[in-house]
């Protein structure tokens, strides 16, 4: 009997330390030195994987430069919201979301326009990936919530 109650015990406790899940870590905003290393990067991995040429790259730049103006101008509207107490109504939030989908259209649109056939299948391949990389790290961070929870 003892030997029953004794394993029972080890049982729930080992459950409950199996159980247990690493803390949700938020991530830091990034900084201002951070996105241009990231716009950086971006043009890099693009100038490699799909053999730009110059005039593609420079073409590319202003594309990358000014996807971060819009990313930083409305950063800058978003703080100063928040910093005055504006809140958004559900409408607004679905223009503003409506209104950031155009412009990434428009910009892909733009890519599409300085790349040649091979070059633009390639970058649909890359966007693909990256697609289904975000999807499953979303996944794993929805997991890790249901599981802390």
């Amino acid at each position: 009997m003892k030997k029953l109650v004794l394993g029972a015990l080890l049982m729930v406790g080992m459950t409950a330390v199996a159980q247990e899940g690493k803390p949700l870590v938020r991530q830091q905003p990034l900084t201002a030195e951070q996105r241009e290393n990231r716009e950086q990067f971006q043009h890099k991995k693009m100038t490699a994987e799909l053999n730009l040429d110059d005039k593609q790259q420079k073409a590319l730049a202003e594309i990358l430069n000014e996807r971060t103006e819009k990313g930083k101008a409305l950063r800058e509207e978003h703080k100063a919201n928040k910093e005055n107490g504006v809140k958004l109504t559900p409408e607004q939030r679905k223009e503003r979301r409506a209104e950031m989908e155009a412009f990434r259209d428009a910009q892909d649109d733009k890519i599409k326009k300085i790349l040649r056939n091979d070059q633009l299948a390639q970058w649909e391949k890359m966007k693909a990936a990256e697609k289904a990389k975000r999807q499953e790290k979303m996944q794993r961070k929805a997991e890790s919530i249901q599981k802390s929870e």
